[in-house]
């Protein structure tokens, strides 16, 4: 009966911890996109705001929460393996958008 007290409240503590990095992120994903739009709109061509892998990094954050919450059915095969292909997008858009980021961030130069 502890354990799965425990388990649970382990597993609410992840999903709310995945759900408020999702808010920021996503936050962040579109105060970027309406300052671009900004920019162009008052033809600023010197500024700019890149949104760079952040839209994957949001996916990635998203799809996680989802999986975390997946955990809770307890369950068999179907949802062990659902868990995993969620568990395997999540971290595949968490990859991309790091590269992303990271390329472009070091590849504009000085």
């Amino acid at each position: 009966m502890i354990w799965t007290f425990f388990t649970s409240f382990t597993l609410a503590l992840l999903t709310a911890f995945q759900v408020i990095i999702f808010c920021l992120v996503f936050l962040r994903l579109i105060q970027a996109i309406l300052n671009q739009k900004r920019f162009e709109s008052n033809e600023e061509e010197d500024k700019a705001h890149l949104v760079r892998g952040t839209g994957w990094i949001s996916a990635a954050t998203k799809l996680g929460a989802v999986e975390t919450m997946i955990g809770f059915a307890g369950g068999g095969f179907g949802v062990a393996l659902t868990r995993r292909i969620l568990r395997l997008l999540g971290r595949a858009c968490l990859c991309i958008g790091t590269v992303k980021g990271y390329v472009i961030y070091f590849s504009s130069g000085p």
